[in-house]
């Protein structure tokens, strides 16, 4: 988790922004470097779906320990999920009728099981392979778009589709 997040406990979380230009990267590493983002914090990306997608995968890379171990060096970050209701609107600029679930470690959180226990039974499935492949697609594309459907134990056939 550590690659995730900074050593600061104010500067939590500063990934590039994946949209970044090229002629700002620069800017961005000095600032890393500095530990000072106050002059380029357009260029930092606060990626709480990317800390929950570790969490959720880390069970299936049997990795639970190795994410419990460091998860309190989050403490007081909030991760969160958003859950549509339809992937068919997933490549969508705006995506209505779903669901946004919110963790704070250290608070609803403090280990993977934390996250499997009250994680929602009802994660829509996507209608059809094609849906699927456009979904997984489109999260490709939107970088605040997660497939969660194939971090469910019945997705092996979406990622076998999709990787074949």
């Amino acid at each position: 988790m550590g690659i995730f997040t900074t050593p600061s406990r104010t500067e939590m979380a500063c990934l590039l922004r994946i949209t970044c230009h090229p002629d700002r990267v620069l800017d961005y590493l000095i600032a890393s470097a500095a530990n000072d983002f106050s002059e380029c914090a357009e260029l930092v990306s606060r990626p709480v779906d990317t800390i929950t997608v570790l969490i959720r995968a880390s069970k299936l890379m049997n990795l639970e320990t190795v994410i419990d171990e460091s998860l309190w060096k989050l403490d007081r970050l909030t991760c969160s999920a958003y859950l549509p209701t339809s992937y068919k609107a997933f490549n969508k600029i705006h995506m209505e009728d779903g669901r946004n679930i919110f963790w704070v470690v250290g608070h609803d959180v403090f280990r993977v099981e934390d996250v499997e226990a009250t994680w929602p039974t009802d994660v829509p499935a996507p209608e059809s392979e094609l849906v699927a492949s456009l979904a997984i697609l489109a999260s490709l594309r939107f970088e605040d778009r997660v497939p969660w459907f194939l971090l469910e134990a019945s997705s092996k056939t979406y990622l076998e589709l999709f990787l074949s």
